[in-house]
């Protein structure tokens, strides 16, 4: 993991208890982009929750 992106995303929920369902929405969009991509490329990832997704702290942003 990167200096960048050091918090999970279910850390970061944990630490921002009142982040708006819009913001959270928008993450999880951007997780679910990901799981489409890989499955294009039949690629499966069997572990998928908030703690192996990381967000990007300074931009509150998951990694691509």
């Amino acid at each position: 993991m990167t200096k960048k992106y050091k918090m999970t995303f279910f850390d970061y929920l944990k630490s921002n208890p009142s982040l708006k369902i819009s913001k959270r929405l928008k993450i999880w969009e951007k997780v679910a982009k990901g799981v489409k991509a890989q499955g294009e490329k039949n690629i499966a990832h069997l572990d998928l929750k908030a703690m192996n997704i990381f967000v990007d702290v300074e931009k509150n942003d998951v990694k691509e």
